[in-house]
């Protein structure tokens, strides 16, 4: 089994590049796995054991729940954090899956993506401006 930091499944071209050239500031290419679908995913993930998945809410070949099913229920998994991308507002007490670490919605925000995937790797990084995931401001 291969460790690798992040696998992307998303079935959008244009938001994989989006995602792709964002984490790849953030990490290098090295450090990324790229899944086209949710089939693509199930054969990576035979392979590797991700620390951070981001996922595509609304993948159409498999869908993002028998995928989500599927992670869920693999021991070699049950570390790996979960951030999902959806194009409906949520928080992860609406998906019903506390495993899921985080919930970012279209369109993304680059920098936003940045740091949600750096707290989930633990990688110290500024927060990004007006983000839910910001640091409050202190009060004057």
């Amino acid at each position: 089994m291969l460790n690798c930091p992040v696998l992307i499944v998303e079935d959008d071209p244009n938001v994989l590049k989006l995602i792709q050239l964002s984490l790849n500031r953030l990490l290098g290419e090295a450090a990324i796995v790229i899944a086209n679908d949710g089939i693509a995913a199930l054969q990576l993930l035979h392979d590797y054991t991700p620390q951070v998945i981001v996922l595509d809410s609304g993948l159409v070949q498999l869908s993002s729940a028998d995928l989500l099913h599927h992670i869920l229920t693999r021991q070699h998994l049950d570390k790996t954090r979960l951030l999902l991308i959806t194009a409906v507002p949520m928080r992860r007490a609406t998906t019903g899956l506390d495993r899921v670490s985080g919930v970012l919605t279209k369109p993304i925000r680059p920098r936003e993506l940045e740091y949600v995937v750096a707290q989930l790797l633990d990688i110290r990084v500024m927060p990004v401006a007006n983000s839910p995931y910001a640091d409050p401001k202190p009060s004057p």
